[in-house]
């Protein structure tokens, strides 16, 4: 009756993971570590890196270091890189060798690179595994490599030249109705967008929504392509970078999450308290030089806490306007 038990259980969580990952990663970030572990290690390949994709990042970046090194690296290798590289960038660098020795040394290699830029530039948000056309090639040999993408994403093919420079992009549109024996070079009219590899995010946010691109090239100082932006990992990126900056409007760190540690976010947050608490005692302190004032005209007194209520609005007002037009490039 025991193991019929357990097993039943484990069916139900596992079609739990696999149905609803979203509310599974969310039930997961109030269970032990050990718990978490056990979970991971007993479920489908699938159904890990589902519920993966949706956990908080500190919690995924300590499972991935604490789980068997075998369904680490198979998870690693299921992610996007973008997101896989960002999660790796939290773990210790002893440990992330030794996740990173273990995986295929293409992919390894992709995601060491991706690691190397910082948080917020473009590099971080690329994904490396791009494929070039040479821009001689005909339309009929890139359908027949095309073809052979299987599992990758393609709106755009990217040109080079003889030296491996980037020259152009077409549209996949444009490769399936353009005529067998065409070349390349001759279906684009405009050097393609691109963007270099360690410009910040803000950079590529507004060239996106300047040129209304599904994908933004990464090239480095010669102009050699090193990977593609996709859209969805721009706006993925844009919602992270527009909470945090919320979160730091008033004094939060960005690494704080709604079920953070009540330790951890006291450790971010008490340097803002403390900041705060000095200048709320500089503004007694005034208060405190007409004190004589007030006890004679008692009515100030009562218009006290009006000021400060009014005051503390229009701040708030005025950092809002500033924060929108600071995001919206009006400032």
């Amino acid at each position: 009756m025991a193991n019929g038990a357990e097993r039943a259980e484990a069916a139900l969580t596992q079609g739990f993971f696999e149905r609803y990952p979203a509310e599974a990663a969310r039930a997961i970030d109030n269970l032990p570590q050990r718990e978490v572990i056990r979970l991971f290690q007993s479920m489908p390949l699938a159904s890990a890196t589902a519920v993966f994709q949706r956990m908080t990042a500190d919690l995924a970046a300590q499972t991935l270091e604490l789980i068997d090194d075998k369904l680490a690296g198979q998870i690693i290798s299921a992610l996007d890189p973008s997101q896989a590289a960002a999660l790796l960038a939290r773990i210790d660098e002893q440990p992330r060798d030794r996740l990173l020795n273990g995986l295929e040394s293409s992919i390894a290699k992709e995601l060491r690179l991706l690691i190397s830029y910082p948080a917020d530039s473009a590099g971080a948000l690329m994904d490396p595994r791009v494929t070039t056309f040479h821009q001689e090639a005909t339309v009929k040999q890139a359908r027949a490599r095309i073809r052979g993408l299987r599992g990758r994403r393609v709106y755009d093919i990217f040109l080079v030249d003889e030296n491996g420079l980037l020259t152009g992009s077409v549209p996949l549109q444009e490769i399936v109705l353009a005529r067998p024996n065409r070349r390349l070079i001759e279906l684009f009219s405009s050097a393609p967008a691109s963007v270099h590899a360690l410009s910040p995010r803000e950079e590529v946010v507004e060239l996106f929504n300047q040129r209304r691109l599904p994908t933004l090239a990464v090239v480095d100082l010669e102009q050699r392509l090193l990977g593609v932006i996709r859209y969805d990992a721009l706006a993925a990126a844009a919602q992270e970078e527009m909470s945090a900056d919320i979160q730091t409007m008033v004094g939060v760190s960005k690494e704080e999450r709604a079920l953070s540690k009540a330790s951890f976010a006291v450790r971010k947050r008490l340097p803002w308290l403390q900041i705060n608490l000095a200048t709320a005692f500089l503004a007694a302190s005034v208060v405190g030089i007409f004190e004589d004032t007030i006890a004679r005209f008692t009515a100030l007194a009562v218009l006290l806490p009006v000021v400060a209520g009014q005051s503390g609005n229009t701040g708030a007002q005025a950092l809002a306007v500033t924060m929108r037009g600071l995001a919206l490039r009006e400032i």
